[in-house]
């Protein structure tokens, strides 16, 4: 069982993002530890003019707030203000957002839009697109997904408002739960995390009122990793751990497709845990995934329809995503062996 005591989808490509400080916090922090500001500085590795200026609030890197909170003995969220985060600036004509956006939030009136089509959806068509764009979501570049995604998403949710009950009812669910996990993925990716958390969001809703749980677990996973993009350390843990626990089976008989999920879910956490001065925890998190990965190795696969993982994924994201928390986690782990 992985720690519940705080709170992958695949991992972004990492860029330093600033966080929102709280000067009193740390000033509050830092008198509660009996230090001076020089002595704090020392402890973290940085100038006593930075510890100086930080107090003041402002925006800092997760990199210096990490330091900070280490020396100061605490979890990095607890110096971090509660205030909103700046927007990602990134143009949203310029990605091809706007039909996403249009479709993932549509004008709100009186009276619910016509969306039920006349003629009937053939699903295996429409779920074979959404795959295809999943199994090839690492090549096909962002404009070809943004270009993509919308018209599979609206079709999803035409086919929903057709099939009111019955098992084609339930076929249409789990078409949309996809198709809004692609967008989360995507999204999630370009750093337009308030689009990705509706999308995320309808994923989830779909898959667990029909029961599949994989799905959900996976889009839960990414939302894990969108709360930790947006400084939201402790929820990126909570929700990750808690859906791990959910999902974790029973290695010798688990199905492929649980064990992806599971180990997404475990990296999520101990990714969360780790920057959120959790070694502990963190390491816990990665013994799991780890072993997930392990067990991968000696199962068929099949077909996947959830991102690929194995060891390699296990290492890459854990070290080479982390770097400057490779050696804790790394050791951590070996603590847990």
């Amino acid at each position: 069982m992985i720690p519940t005591n705080a709170t992958l989808g695949p991992p972004c490509n990492a860029r330093a993002r600033a966080q929102r400080l709280s000067g009193s916090g740390l000033r509050r922090h830092r008198m509660a530890a009996g230090i001076t500001q020089e002595t704090l500085a020392h402890a973290a590795g940085l100038a006593p003019s930075t510890v100086a200026k930080l107090e003041q609030g402002g925006s800092v890197r997760i990199e210096t707030l990490n330091k900070i909170a280490r020396a100061l003995h605490v979890k990095t969220s607890q110096l971090m203000a509660l205030d909103t985060p700046d927007p990602a600036n990134e143009d949203s004509s310029r990605l091809g957002l706007v039909e996403l956006r249009n479709t993932l939030t549509p004008p709100i009136g009186l009276t619910d839009p016509t969306r039920q089509t006349s003629e009937e959806p053939y699903l295996p068509a429409l779920l074979g697109v959404i795959r295809n764009g999943a199994a090839a979501y690492d090549t096909l570049g962002f404009r070809a997904l943004a270009k993509r995604v919308p018209k599979a998403i609206r079709d999803a949710d035409s086919a929903v408002c057709y099939f009111d009950s019955g098992e084609e009812r339930n076929r249409a669910l789990a078409t949309r739960a996809e198709a809004y996990l692609l967008g989360g993925r995507y999204l999630t990716q370009v750093r337009q995390y308030d689009l990705a958390y509706h999308a995320l969001s309808g994923a989830i809703r779909d898959a667990r009122e029909i029961g599949d749980t994989n799905t959900a677990a996976f889009a839960i996973s990414i939302m894990s990793w969108l709360l930790l993009r947006q400084g939201r350390l402790d929820d990126a843990e909570r929700v990750a751990v808690e859906a791990a626990d959910h999902v974790e089976p029973r290695i010798s008989t688990a199905e492929p497709e649980r064990l992806v999920v599971w180990g997404w879910l475990a990296l999520a956490a101990a990714a969360a845990a780790v920057r959120n001065n959790r070694d502990d925890e963190a390491g816990e998190a990665g013994r799991i995934a780890a072993s997930a990965a392990s067990a991968l190795g000696v199962k068929p696969v099949g077909v996947q329809r959830f991102a690929g993982f194995d060891s390699t994924v296990v290492g890459a994201v854990l070290l080479r995503r982390h770097p400057e928390h490779s050696k804790r986690l790394a050791a951590a782990g070996r603590g847990h062996a």
